[in-house]
Parts: C-alpha cells; sequence; structure tokens
C-alpha cells in the first residue's frame, strides 16, 4: 500500500509542479516541488502513517490544489473580461467625446454678424444698409427685392443645418413668398413661404450648408415681387456631427 502511495505523491507532484510552471513560472513549480519532499518527507518518514492514510493525504491535498487552480483560473478570466468590457466602454467613451467635442467646437467657434441692404427696418428708416447685431427681428424684407446678408466668421470648417425663422405679413392677394438662400455664392435654394391668415412665426425646413473657415456669406432674399414684407427674427446652425477630414 505505501508502495501505491509513494506513487500518487509523485503523480501529484509531478502534476502540480507541471501546472505550476505553466500557470504561475518555473519559481511556482520549485516552490511546489519542494512542498510535496516535505510533505512526503513528514508523513512517510517522520511520521510513518499506514500507506492508507498517505494515500488519503496526498488526494485531499491533490484536490485542494485542483480547486484553488480552478478558482484561480476563473478570477483571472472574470479580471480579463471585466478590463476587456472596461477597455470598450472607454474607447466607446473616447469616440462619443471627440464627437461631442468636434460637435462643440462647431457649435462655439463660429461669430455671426448681419446687415439688411435695400430694404427697411422696424423702425420705419427706408434704403438702409445698416447692422443691428443685437436683435435680428429689427430686420425686416420688404416689398422690393430685399435682402439680409450674414457674415458667418467660422474657426474652422465643417457641416450644418441652416434654419431660420420667419414671419410674413399678411396679404390679400395670398399668395406665397418666395425665399431665396445663397451660401457663399452658391448653393443656393428657394423657400417658398406661404401667405397666412395671421401673423405668425414660422421655422424654415433645415438645409444642410458647408462652411469654410474663416469668412462665410449667408444672404437671404425676398425676390417674389408682392407687397408682402418678410420679418428674419433668427438665424441657426446646428453642427452636424461628422468626423473633420
Amino acid at each position: 500500500m505505501k508502495n501505491i502511495s509513494n506513487i500518487i505523491c509523485l503523480l501529484t507532484a509531478v502534476a502540480t509542479a507541471v501546472w505550476g510552471y505553466m500557470s504561475k513560472g518555473q519559481y511556482y513549480a520549485l516552490a511546489i516541488v519542494v512542498f510535496w519532499v516535505l510533505l512526503f518527507y513528514l508523513i512517510s518518514i517522520k511520521l510513518k502513517l499506514s500507506g492508507l492514510i498517505q494515500t488519503v493525504v496526498y488526494l485531499s491535498i491533490a484536490s485542494i490544489i485542483a480547486i484553488l487552480s480552478y478558482s484561480s483560473q476563473s478570477e483571472e478570466q472574470n479580471i480579463n473580461t471585466n478590463n476587456n468590457e472596461a477597455s470598450d466602454i472607454s474607447t466607446e467613451t473616447i469616440e462619443n467625446e471627440k464627437d461631442s467635442d468636434y460637435y462643440n467646437d462647431l457649435l462655439q467657434k463660429y461669430t455671426i454678424e448681419k446687415k439688411a441692404y435695400d430694404g427697411t427696418l422696424k423702425n420705419g428708416g427706408e434704403n438702409s444698409y445698416a447692422a443691428d447685431k443685437q436683435d435680428e427681428s429689427d430686420l425686416v424684407l420688404n416689398d422690393h427685392l430685399a435682402a439680409i446678408e450674414y457674415t458667418i466668421i467660422s474657426e474652422i470648417s465643417g457641416e450644418y443645418q441652416l434654419t431660420f425663422k420667419i414671419k410674413p405679413k399678411t396679404n390679400k392677394s395670398q399668395d406665397s413668398e418666395d425665399v431665396s438662400v445663397v451660401v457663399n455664392g452658391q448653393n443656393s435654394f428657394t423657400l417658398s413661404i406661404p401667405s397666412q391668415s395671421e401673423e405668425e412665426w414660422l421655422w424654415t425646413e433645415p438645409a444642410n450648408i458647408s462652411l469654410g473657415e474663416g469668412k462665410n456669406l449667408i444672404e437671404i432674399v425676398k425676390i417674389s415681387d408682392s407687397n408682402t414684407a418678410v420679418e428674419i427674427d433668427e438665424l441657426k446652425l446646428i453642427p452636424i456631427i461628422k468626423e473633420p477630414s
């Protein structure tokens, strides 16, 4: 029986030493070998336990080592999984922050100046070529070929959605009002604003435009020849999230 217990001790010692070397390195394997040598000396030589007891002790210790090994590997896998998930979340967060930063750059890094020409102001001035940088609602497109010019000074180039708020004055003919928007002398598009029974503010449908770095001109021109004025209250530029080229 002692021969069997000795063989079991040898096999478990070799198996655990190999596991220690593969998972932890050579020093860990060496420590396991030393442990089994001391255990064999204590149980077999010093205490001189019977072969059956030795076998039970060796198998019990081998089982404990196997359980500890499995628990250690499971914990490492969980740590690696958590680290990978954290890395994915971190990467996604960085991408979102990049998008957010780019959006904020577009949102903040431009200034708007404006002036009306060949038109009138609400206070009754005529043929004015004036700038009111505080209150855009002072600007009215009259029944002539009037226009409002916006100068956009942008620190970076980017894509925007352009929309502005208008209020057509009521007229008897119920004709629609055509308003043309010209961006940097091109990319012009025309909006037809139906006349209304009551004066009411309307937001125009957003239109995609590109603004370059530096000075950009946006002209809003009333091109219909009716006697209905169109009041411009506010112009908005909504950044489109897009990585800069």
